[in-house]
């Protein structure tokens, strides 16, 4: 007699919360030609290409933390100034990854509801003095450690909205 195999479907549940997710949100970078560091490219074209990747990488991480926010809610992140991690090389867009090089980024924020009503507003001085610990330190993610410490600030800053 052979061994009865039972074959199970895997079961797929749902959860619908009363709460949808995706709220909007608009990033402003203030003077960025003052911006601490944000140094690439061995021309002007270049520079500017660089520039654009990264405010175009930053936008897009934003837009996809807001939306783990409630839907109808805008956050409004004004960016007053950034210094990656690592140190610039003048003229290419290499950097010198090592401990003591930590990325840090300046902004003041408010999060609205659908009614335009300030839920939460303040300033913010990220930084992340342990950016060199853990395995993203052999990687060559554009931005990792920038967008990690933005993410871990997300979390707690926003730590109500997320549980609602």
């Amino acid at each position: 007699m052979q061994p009865f195999k039972l074959l199970l479907a895997p079961l797929v549940f749902f959860y619908f919360s009363a709460t949808s997710y995706a709220a909007e949100v608009e990033v402003i970078w203030i003077n960025p030609d003052g911006y601490s560091d944000i140094i690439g490219g061995v021309s002007e074209r270049s520079h500017d290409a660089h520039v654009d990747k990264l405010f175009t990488t930053f936008e897009d991480y934003f837009s996809q933390l807001a939306h783990t926010l409630p839907e109808g809610e805008k956050l409004i992140v004004k960016i007053m100034d950034v210094d990656l991690a690592g140190q610039a090389w003048e003229g290419t867009q290499k950097r010198t990854i090592k401990n003591g090089t930590f990325p840090s980024m300046q902004l003041t924020y408010i999060l609205k509801d659908q009614e335009g009503n300030v839920i939460k507003q303040n300033k913010a001085s990220l930084k992340d003095l342990h950016f060199f610990n853990g395995s993203s330190r052999f990687t060559d993610r554009f931005l990792i450690y920038e967008t990690r410490m933005i993410r871990k600030w997300f979390r707690k800053e926003f730590s109500e909205q997320l549980k609602a």
